[in-house]
């Protein structure tokens, strides 16, 4: 089946939850890449404002603010408590890093579409060219399957996540 238009998935939001913010519902639009049911998922995640989380520790990019990352990372490492997936905020965390860095990809690529929120860095980070990016999101979704996998210190990887878009914004 083919994706859902945003305007599908917008309506669909609304729908199972009315109660959203409007802001809220057109940032889970856009991360939801046409699934409803990744929009639904990402919202009982707090994806929107993890994203908007994310987005404010990669402005400062090409050099990271080192005591606000580990403060995050702390944080997400930490996030889940009773009844909830303790890695919770880890998992998004990682998610939504590594498809941030693959829309990267795309539009260093030279691929249209940039989202406004993300327009103005993408501008900035995008001369370096695709390859960085590329390889900063493999090593971010490697870093993320190998942390559940063998049980390592989230907080410790979700900083290597991190200094991988770091070290890929210092290329070139």
């Amino acid at each position: 089946m083919p994706p859902l238009s945003d305007a599908d998935v917008d309506g669909l939001l609304q729908r199972y939850r009315p109660e959203l913010p409007p802001d809220d519902r057109a940032i889970l639009v856009r991360l939801a890449e046409g699934s409803i049911g990744r929009a639904l998922d990402l919202e009982a995640r707090g994806g929107a404002e993890l994203y908007g989380d994310v987005l404010a520790l990669l402005e400062k990019l090409p050099k990271l603010d080192i005591p606000a990352l580990h403060a995050f990372a702390e944080r997400m490492a930490r996030r889940g408590g009773e009844g909830e997936d303790a890695t919770a905020g880890f998992r998004t965390t990682v998610e939504l890093l590594a498809d941030w860095t693959a829309r990267l990809v795309k539009f260093a690529a030279g691929a249209a579409g940039a989202w406004e929120g993300e327009q103005p860095l993408l501008n900035r980070l995008a001369p370096r060219g695709p390859l960085p990016w590329a390889d900063a999101g493999d090593r971010i979704r490697k870093l993320g399957t190998d942390t559940d996998e063998l049980n390592l210190d989230r907080k410790q990887a979700l900083i290597a996540a991190f200094q991988a878009v770091e070290q890929a914004a210092a290329s070139g």
